[in-house]
């Protein structure tokens, strides 16, 4: 197992560091798995995109990528008319603030709350930014398992999605 860190701009979390976009020091197809744990959450659309491609790059076909989204599908759509201003019945935040209703940087397919001021503090992607970032990546979506943030019991508090390069 191996991290690395890259000195790279995100609005939230270091908005000094270069705003190029870097690529992996990792050779091609070298990589049996990639694990992104509250990555995703935190990248706009244009960084997502380009970050998702250096995973299929990396990756070993067959390999597999465990990546953590907000991802605004029908459940989470289904989610928003049971919503309350109140505590989740399977997180400890409050229900309301994971309503993504707001275009991340005019996006139509990236959102956020709009209650926070930066769009990396938490950016979810739509159905269609799934397909976006899949078209070009050599991954396909084999298992997904929807985080408890969407007011249904899960695994996780963010949604888990497992990606296998073909």
């Amino acid at each position: 197992m191996k991290f690395q860190h890259f000195e790279v701009n995100n609005e939230m979390y270091a908005k000094n560091q270069n705003k190029t976009l870097k690529s992996w020091n990792v050779k091609d197809n070298s990589m049996d798995m990639v694990t992104a744990l509250s990555v995703w959450t935190h990248l706009n659309e244009k960084d997502s995109a380009f970050y998702f491609q250096e995973v299929g790059r990396v990756l070993k076909n067959g390999g597999r990528a465990i990546i953590t989204f907000f991802y605004l599908d029908k459940l989470y759509r289904d989610s928003l008319e049971i919503r309350e201003d109140k505590i989740g019945r399977y997180h400890s935040s409050n229900q309301l603030e994971w309503v993504f209703d707001t275009p991340a940087y005019e996006s139509k397919s990236w959102f956020y709350p709009k209650h926070l001021n930066i769009p990396e503090n938490a950016i979810g992607l739509t159905e269609m930014g799934l397909e976006k970032l899949l078209i070009n990546s050599k991954l396909k979506l084999v298992n997904y398992f929807p985080g408890n943030w969407k007011e249904k019991p899960g695994v996780y508090f963010q949604d888990i999605l497992i990606f296998e390069k073909v």
